[in-house]
């Protein structure tokens, strides 16, 4: 089977579907990402047709519209189990109901479950359920037929427990087969654990029920089975066999015990090294191959740090990069750098750096280029198919920044890379910059084989080994295990022989490794602790059983994980999915208590709360999150976790904390990927509309503001204005029954906003009193009331205390991490500094937007660009025409009008004070044509007065006194600012001087 595990769930889909499905179906079902849907729809199934298709039958159809899975000469076990139980199982035989439980052990679809496809995911959990339905009813019927033969029902009693844990009767039922059977003692130990199991999630009664049934099965008289034996063994644990800690060692792989050779020969040397990539499937040696390259590089004196990518934390940015800092010493590392990846200081001054994510990736590099300056480093990041947007960029960054004496390597499973879009942009991008080193590893061969399982090259036993292996030395190490215990090869799989393990595993011990397997990652013995109300003397003997057995092994800072994730993968899927529930659920709950101390534990508990269906916990999982995505530039991922969270909150009953999580997903949503236009947006768009008004409906006023500010945010980006007013006048009428902060919050923002967007100045400057007024009762202070303060100072013609409130704005913005207010209002102080002819400031200003929108929004990256061009005009740069040209042009692609006016204005204003009077009337009369559509005064004013201007100089007066006229028109209807009065002053002034009679006729 392919390794892509969305291709394998397609096949799964289409063949448990047995219908023909649409393309755009399939696509939205599991690709409904950031790369080409429909082209990796294609290539899964070219990867399918190699395996469902052979010269006897062509079993998957496909054109141009729909694919379906043809089920010719091929047999599939759910076809199976229809024609096994075409009605109830209390009307098959005997013989079809054991099939059928055969057919039914294992969960639907194992291990494809794919939290981040939330449809795909909710279907399978959907059939999941389904199909426990049918086994715990098939289970049932045989416990019931077989009563009087308690051993042949005690396997299916056992299954049926496994398959719903919290079944009173299924307990019940166990204990007394178990007396039955004359199993008094294992029976007494089951009514205890099942009774602490029930007391703790269902209830007390629950438990004495238990009790009750095991009086009675003590009352009866022993059946004839009471001389059978109890258990195989008082104490498994004693049967289990301890493995080495070291190493497994390391056979063949000539060339790269080579390679690994050299480049530690070279790490002393100041020289520059390709990212170094090994390939392969689970358990061929991947891992092997970075420890030896670890071993050989601190050999050499450098300094090692390793840590792997998790499946369970793709919505954690940088967390293996934190988990690989958390490992190095404390004198190297900041301490805050040990738990999270922060923006820079908030107070630090504007124009000196943004708390963007390219000075976040530069902070993380400069720390990386020291440790390297001092001593070699080697940074190795395991299964990289799962790396998550932020991890995925800082490696590319550090790939690029060209850093002598640090190596950086990594393995991933070749066949996953695909399924995750930023692992795969990584490997695409590194590669073709030339910056990649891959090298696949394939299997061993049979004399390789023989050596790593400790036999006799050429023997009947290595030639078995090798084939029941494939040449996987996972698999190969396990199955010479199981050799050594007694164990036959023949049909062991690696599932197999963990279950094998498993059961040679005291209890205690067992129920550890089923725990950290469900936990799904490197697991802190404290959270391990908290699921488990283990003190911790117990807690840490029975991890270290488990690590001296070689299932675990302790990594950085007194953490542990698992020896390989095949084999965590292989404990997990041997759980039921109502034992998996449970497990994460308690996982969910002991994550809660912990995050408030760790906000990076998020992502985790995104993973299990929704793996639990626990719906309500993970809605609030997902709102943290993403906002702490959002703090740290992960665009991406922030969206990713509004996605999950929009899809648990359809799960929710109707009420005000439903609308309220909406409200906030919507806006994180929002925020995350911004865009413009499209059919997405306005879904997006209507959607928070309806929000709006259930918030208004169920009283959530302060929610319903912060919807209607969103709305009139996307108003504005879209040349909306109208419909920005609309909003924003809405948010404030709301605001008028929520609590003084809140009130006074909105008042200055709609008071903003209205100056943003030059509509009702005088109200704006009214509300904008108030809520001085407001702040200075109460001492409240925030970034609303000083943007608002700056407008209104720019407004007056004050444009240094414009530029000290904006500047005040900022820091409180920073203080927030809210990167997307605080782009706007690096672009407002470098417009600011443009207007008060500070050409250094707008440059510092300009540069730091510019890594602020790339992060953020960089479709608006033009906006900084046009600034930053103005800014070289007025100093005579000799590209600066060049770039302007440009960035105009991405501003009309954009069809940001209003940025676009004021640009050509500003440039029709430069053009003219050097006598470049074609330059400036094209540009004027541009901006002229955009200022119109947007309805903007000012811009309309200054491009008017300017082409009045321009007309009297070449002594047009019919044009300069109709340019005029629409000037002084424009100003009398509107409340315009110092700027358009200024320009206005001035060509009146001009045209005065040439025709005095115009200036006093111009308004009639």
């Amino acid at each position: 089977m392919p390794a892509s595990k969305r291709t394998r769930a397609l096949l799964g889909y289409l063949i448990a579907t047995g219908v023909p499905q649409t393309r755009q179906n399939l696509c939205d079902l599991l690709w409904d990402g950031p790369d080409d849907p429909r082209a990796a729809l294609r290539w899964s199934l070219s990867k399918l047709r190699d395996v469902v298709d052979d010269e006897n039958a062509v079993r998957l159809n496909a054109d141009r519209e729909r694919v379906a899975f043809l089920p010719r000469k091929v047999a599939i076990d759910i076809q199976e189990l229809r024609a096994l139980l075409p009605g109830r199982p209390e009307q098959a035989t005997l013989h079809d109901l054991e099939r059928a439980a055969g057919l039914l052990r294992g969960e639907f679809l194992d291990g494809l479950d794919l939290p981040a496809c939330v449809r795909f995911h909710h279907w399978c959990m959907t059939e999941r359920e389904r199909f426990g339905i049918l086994r715990c009813k098939v289970l049932g019927e045989l416990v019931s037929r077989l009563d009087d033969d308690p051993l042949g029902a005690l396997p299916h009693a056992r299954a049926l427990i496994a398959a719903d844990p919290f079944s009173e009767a299924a307990h019940a039922t166990l204990i007394r087969l178990l007396a039955k059977s004359g199993r008094r003692q294992e029976a007494q130990a089951h009514c205890q654990r099942a009774g602490e199991l029930l007391r703790h999630e269902v209830g007390a009664a629950a438990a004495e029920t238990l009790q009750t049934t095991l009086r009675e099965a003590r009352r009866r008289r022993p059946s004839a089975m009471a001389g059978a034996p109890a258990l195989a063994a008082a104490h498994p644990e004693a049967a289990a066999q301890p493995r080495s800690e070291a190493c497994p060692p390391l056979v063949g792989r000539g060339a790269e015990r080579s390679r690994i050779s050299d480049i530690a020969a070279s790490l002393c040397a100041f020289a520059l090294h390709r990212t170094l990539l090994f390939l392969g499937e689970p358990g061929i040696g991947k891992t092997r191959l970075l420890q030896a390259l670890a071993t050989a590089a601190s050999a050499r004196g450098a300094l090692v740090a390793f840590a792997r990518c998790y499946e369970a934390e793709m919505v954690r940015p940088y967390g293996c990069f934190m988990d690989a800092l958390r490992g190095l010493p404390d004198a190297l590392i900041p301490d805050v750098l040990r738990t999270d990846f922060p923006a820079p200081p908030p107070d630090q001054p504007p124009t000196t750096g943004a708390a963007d994510r390219e000075q976040l990736l530069g902070s993380i590099a400069a720390l990386v280029h020291g440790l390297a300056s001092a001593q070699p480093f080697v940074l190795i990041l395991d299964d990289l198919q799962w790396v998550d947007e932020a991890s995925a960029a800082l490696l590319h960054f550090l790939a690029r920044s060209a850093i002598p004496r640090l190596l950086l390597a990594g393995a991933a499973r070749a066949g996953e890379i695909d399924d995750n879009p930023w692992a795969k942009r990584l490997v695409q991008s590194l590669a073709r910059d030339t910056l990649l080193e891959q090298l696949p590893l394939a299997a061993l061969n049979c004399e390789e084989i023989a050596i790593l399982a400790g036999l006799e090259p050429g023997s009947a036993d290595a030639a078995a080994v090798f084939r029941q292996s494939g040449g996987n030395p996972l698999l190969v190490l396990e199955l010479a295990r199981a050799r050594q215990q007694g164990a036959g090869l023949q049909g062991q799989s690696l599932e197999t022989l963990i279950a094998g393990q498993l059961a040679r595993l005291g209890e205690g011990e067992r129920e550890i490794i089923v725990w950290a397997a469900a936990i799904g990652r490197e697991f802190r013995p404290e959270l391990l602790g908290a699921c488990l109300g283990l003190g911790e003397g117990v807690l840490f003997g029975r991890i270290e059983r488990l690590c001296r057995h070689g299932l675990l092994r302790p990594t950085s800072d007194g953490h542990f994980d698992f020896a390989h994730d095949l084999v965590r993968q292989g404990v997990y899927r041997l759980q039921s999915q109502p034992h998996r529930r449970i497990l994460h659920r308690q996982i969910a709950r002991a994550l809660s208590a912990m995050v408030a101390d760790d906000p990076s534990l998020y992502g985790d508990l995104v993973h299990h709360a929704g793996v639990a269906e626990d719906h309500a916990t993970a809605v609030r999982a997902c709102i943290a999150a993403g906002e702490r995505c959002l703090r740290l530039f992960a665009g991406p991922q922030a969206n990713e976790a509004a996605e999950r969270g929009l899809a648990h909150l359809e799960h929710l009953s109707a009420g005000r904390e439903r609308i309220h999580f909406q409200v906030k997903l919507l806006e994180l949503k929002m925020f995350a990927v911004p865009s413009r236009g499209g059919s997405d947006w306005q879904a997006l768009l209507a959607a928070m509309e309806k929000a709006t008004d259930a918030a208004i409906l169920a009283g959530l006023y302060g929610d319903a503001a912060a919807a209607l500010h969103a709305r009139s945010w996307l108003y504005w980006h879209v040349n909306d204005t109208a419909g920005a007013q609309r909003m924003t006048l809405q948010a404030e009428d709301i605001s008028r029954t929520a609590d003084t902060a809140t009130r006074c919050q909105q008042l200055a923002n709609t008071g903003r906003c209205l100056l943003d967007v030059e509509l009702s100045i005088p109200r704006a400057l009214t509300l904008l009193e108030q809520a001085e007024a407001m702040a200075n009762v109460h001492n409240l202070h925030f970034a609303e009331l000083e943007w608002g303060r700056a407008l209104a100072a720019r407004w007056r013609g004050d444009l240094d205390r414009a530029a000290e409130c904006m500047a005040r704005a900022l820091t409180f913005v920073r203080v927030s991490e809210d990167h997307r207010r605080e782009a706007e209002c690096v672009i407002w102080l470098a417009a600011i500094a443009l207007e008060r002819d500070d050409l250094e400031g707008v440059d510092l200003l300009c540069g730091e937007g510019a890594r602020l929108l790339e992060q953020v929004d960089r479709s608006r990256r033009p906006v900084v660009d046009a600034l930053r061009a103005l800014m070289g005009l007025r100093r005579s740069q000799p590209d600066a025409a060049a770039r302007l040209a440009a960035s105009l042009a991405e501003l009309r692609a954009l069809d940001d009008k209003w940025r676009l006016a004021y640009a050509l204005n500003t440039r029709a204003a430069i053009a003219m004070e050097r006598g470049e009077d074609a330059a400036a009337l094209a540009a004027a009369q541009e901006a002229l044509v955009a200022a119109r559509i947007m309805r903007r005064p000012t811009e309309i004013i200054v491009a008017t007065s300017m082409l009045a201007r321009l007309a009297a100089l070449r002594g047009d007066i019919d044009a300069a006194g109709a340019f005029l006229r629409e000037a002084r028109t424009a100003r009398e209807r509107n409340d315009v600012g110092a700027r358009g009065r200024w320009y206005l002053e001035q060509a009146e002034s001009v045209i005065g001087q040439r025709f005095p009679t115009l200036v006093q006729t111009a308004v009639a």
